[in-house]
């Protein structure tokens, strides 16, 4: 046998013994939602659904902290509300309604600089990955609609105008009960 085509005869052998590896680390593969923390500890099946317990009670947290950050939020302002006369509290209406307007200002700017971001990106891809990574995108997006965000800031005391939160411009709620402002 000639020296190349040992060689080509070696390097065929290679190539199926790396496929046949590459096949049988992903068949080892535990079935179910990946995780980079399951996978670096190389956890067997039963952690990881003992691992899935665990933090699934820690990532709901999130919604109810924002709940409870919302309902402080709401007693921070009606506090504020009850120190303020009227002239002040159309001030701060004032600064309300401009704070909420450059917020989705800059978060238009985001959304717009994300979408050429994934154009751009689709762009360098070849068919089959840009058919992977838009099948990635909307499973974000199923994700995200399931999981929706709280609008607005957090802790900001009216959400987004518009969504749930006081339209631009509505004044602020009354105060509560109490002496009279200063």
């Amino acid at each position: 046998m000639t020296k190349t085509r040992l060689v080509m005869v070696l390097s065929l052998v290679l190539v199926f013994a790396a496929g046949a590896s590459v096949g049988w680390l992903i068949a080892r593969r535990p079935p179910g939602p990946r995780s980079w923390l399951a996978d670096e500890l190389h956890l067997t099946a039963e952690q990881r659904e003992q691992m899935q317990a665990i933090w699934s009670q820690v990532m709901g947290r999130p919604r109810d902290e924002g709940e409870r950050r919302a309902e402080l939020a709401q007693k921070r302002d009606d506090a504020i509300r009850h120190l303020l006369t009227d002239e002040q509290s159309k001030q701060y209406d004032q600064i309300q309604t401009q704070y909420q307007q450059e917020l989705l200002k800059m978060a238009d700017e985001r959304r717009a600089a994300f979408e050429q971001a994934e154009a751009r990106t689709k762009e360098i891809l070849t068919p089959a990955q840009r058919e992977k990574y838009e099948a990635m995108l909307s499973r974000m997006r199923e994700s995200e609609a399931r999981h929706p965000r709280r609008p607005g800031p957090p802790g900001g005391p009216f959400g987004r105008p518009g969504e749930g939160g006081r339209p631009p411009g509505a004044p602020l709620p009354a105060p509560p009960p109490g002496p009279p402002p200063h």
